[in-house]
């Protein structure tokens, strides 16, 4: 298993034995090491090299004047900004306006019984469509949203992701040796050096439907409710960028240190691929590569940054992605805890610690009749 493409591995020693622990790669492995998209992806990623001393240092910084910046276009390369296209206001049709809505009411009613909720998580139909949504050319299907969440929401979803969504019968990368692990946060924060130990190494969590990860499958046996909270919201995304009627049935909620990467792969392991991967960026910046349909092709790299949201549907679906690199120093002020609300100031701790990126990421797994589910 290659080091990029696994995004957390852990090795125990004991005074009786020495034991390693590997819970399962998020992706299939892959022997590439010279590919185009394998190329590009070393260019960016964070690595060691060799000082005059012998001493191992951390590479330089690399250059990303070819990196494609949805939030600061002047400082695109003429021909990066000539691929990248504003299509919003989503949606467009009467159809997708009819899901749309129906969607934004059903996100809202969630938070509709706590006023402090309300005022902070609730959005207006107008307040989403003056959204500014970018595609590339040359891979329909995939939609960047800039700055979908304000400070305030994207706080709610650091705190569920920590609190809620890491907990049994959901699968971490604990699972596989820790068993059942609950409440690591709040552990965590009340000074219990186990729970510190093991929220330090929370690399990532299932949400729905939990998959197998050796056979690459999901089991409609292993179901666990998808949170409602999250599902409205995936399903509103979806619904607004025309992809509705959308049913979130599972997702990873990846948490990314400033060392961490993922590698190239493609999510192909839904039975229902016309419906599109959903992903959230919480946290530091990102070096996001998007490929295409296979490893030969180079990728492009895009800056990701807190807020954004990301769509990929139709023939980006299949296209090859991951995250070559965390970017350091990247999160925002209002996410650092001299500037939060000091009952926030715990997230914004943990995301400071090392550099932290939360990303949520969901997807339909299942096709689902919709002609015969109306009748």
């Amino acid at each position: 298993m290659s080091e990029q493409q696994e995004l957390s591995s852990t090795t125990t020693t004991t005074t009786e034995t020495t034991e390693t622990t590997k819970a399962p790669s998020l992706y299939a492995e892959s022997n590439d090491t010279d590919s185009p998209y394998r190329r590009v992806e070393k260019l960016y990623r964070k690595h060691h090299i060799t000082n005059k001393f012998g001493k191992k240092v951390e590479a330089p910084f690399p250059d990303t004047s070819n990196v494609i910046d949805f939030h600061n276009t002047q400082n695109n390369t003429p021909e990066n900004n000539e691929i990248l296209q504003l299509v919003s206001p989503f949606p467009n049709t009467e159809k997708d306006m009819k899901y749309f809505e129906e969607a934004l009411n059903q996100y809202n009613s969630q938070f509709e019984h706590d006023d402090e909720l309300k005022q902070r998580m609730c959005y207006t139909k107008e307040e989403l469509m003056n959204k500014s949504i970018y595609t590339l050319k040359g891979y329909p299907g995939f939609y960047l949203i800039k700055d979908l969440m304000t400070s305030e929401k994207q706080i709610y979803w650091i705190k569920q992701s920590l609190e809620k969504y890491p907990n049994p019968p959901n699968i971490t990368n604990h699972s596989y040796k820790d068993s059942e692990i609950k409440d690591i946060f709040v552990r965590s924060n009340e000074g219990d050096e186990e729970a510190k130990d093991l929220l330090k190494r929370l690399a990532w969590c299932t949400l729905g439907y939990q998959y197998e990860w050796t056979s690459r499958k999901y089991h409609k046996e292993r179901f666990v409710a998808f949170p409602d909270d999250i599902g409205s919201f995936v399903n509103l995304i979806a619904c607004q960028c025309g992809y509705g009627p959308y049913i979130p049935e599972a997702a990873i909620v990846n948490f990314y240190s400033k060392d961490r990467q993922m590698g190239g792969h493609v999510d192909d392991a839904e039975y229902e691929m016309s419906k599109p991967i959903v992903s959230l960026s919480i946290g530091s910046k990102c070096i996001f590569l998007l490929g295409g349909e296979t490893r030969d092709t180079e990728p492009k790299a895009i800056f990701l940054e807190s807020g954004d949201c990301m769509i990929m549907g139709g023939r980006a679906r299949y296209c090859f992605h991951g995250v070559a690199r965390i970017i350091k120093d990247t999160i925002p002020d209002y996410l650092q805890s001299k500037y939060v609300d000091p009952k926030y100031k715990v997230y914004a701790e943990y995301m400071e610690r090392d550099m932290m990126r939360v990303n949520i990421n969901a997807r339909q797994v299942f096709v689902v009749d919709e002609e015969n589910k109306e009748k």
